[in-house]
């Protein structure tokens, strides 16, 4: 086999949180012409970033929230493989043997490749919305080992995805009504947040000095929730997809919500307290694109 030619991924979709990611992942996963892996979030540019010393015995016992989401699929893969045993049906027996890949062999870059060629004849990509957050140093080894990549780079109003992920983290993840949450852990979580996340020319300005501007779409979550079919096609255009190869039930269900969160309404006191902490991330995104 010629190892050059199936050099897999094709593409990449390095996040935010909170930007579509699921949606495009449910999306993209129905063209025919794509391989997406049955598990989202691998997460292996980001483990090895910050979780170097995770091994295979602590994603299977560490309580760490990575390795319960692998602890958590293979439960999904033992139910999988169970079903398809009894069916034995093609594409049940390549998913088994995609997660015993997934979950049982040592994480490297060999085996990050291997994910994607099920298929080696479709376009394959991964979509992991932490790997915004890898250092620099990463990124170029990524764009070294994979000199063909293709990047995909979401981004939302920072104060609306700020207020979407609090809510994520407060609401969903506690299991806690918006009424139990005092402003002080509101205001803990915006803060928290607000320092893990680099500002958006800086994300932009990062990969762009190690791929060239042609292999990299930026979008944006408004245009999605706004223009769900322009956006769509904005992505297919990206990755050389025709867009009418979707089955008509997808394209005709676009603008369905998907993970659309806990719909409180942003009250306008911590409207005006996220606006002012994210001012200069707004500024600088605005004169970006001026």
């Amino acid at each position: 086999m010629n190892e050059q030619k199936y050099k897999k991924p094709d593409f990449i979709c390095v996040g935010l949180e909170k930007t579509g990611t699921t949606w495009l992942y449910k999306i993209l996963r129905n063209h025919p012409q794509v391989f997406i892996p049955p598990k989202k979030e691998i997460r292996f540019f980001w483990e090895k970033s910050f979780l170097p010393n995770n091994n295979f015995i602590s994603r299977f016992t560490s309580p760490h929230f990575h390795n319960r989401g692998i602890q958590r699929y293979l439960l999904v893969s033992i139910y999988f493989a169970f079903r398809n045993l009894i069916s034995f049906k093609r594409e049940g027996v390549k998913r088994a043997v995609w997660d015993l890949k997934f979950l049982f062999q040592p994480r490297n870059y060999s085996w990050y490749n291997s994910l994607f060629r099920m298929y080696p004849d479709r376009i394959s990509g991964e979509i992991t919305a932490l790997t915004y957050t890898i250092p620099e140093e990463e990124i170029k080894t990524i764009s070294q080992k994979f000199p063909d990549l293709k990047v995909i780079i979401l981004f939302r109003d920072p104060v609306d995805r700020a207020w979407s992920k609090a809510k994520m983290k407060l609401c969903k993840h506690q299991n806690k009504s918006f009424e139990d949450i005092s402003t002080e852990q509101w205001h803990e979580v915006f803060q928290e947040e607000f320092n893990c996340c680099p500002s958006y020319v800086d994300i932009i300005e990062r990969w762009k000095k190690f791929f060239p501007e042609d292999r990299i779409h930026i979008n944006f979550y408004e245009k999605l929730k706004s223009e769900p079919r322009n956006f769509l096609q904005e992505i297919c255009d990206f990755l050389q997809l025709d867009i009418n190869e979707f089955p008509d039930y997808i394209l005709q269900n676009l603008d369905n919500k998907i993970g659309e969160g806990i719909s409180y309404k942003i009250p306008e006191n911590f409207d005006s307290y996220l606006t002012q902490l994210y001012n200069n991330c707004i500024k600088e995104i605005d004169a970006y694109y001026s």
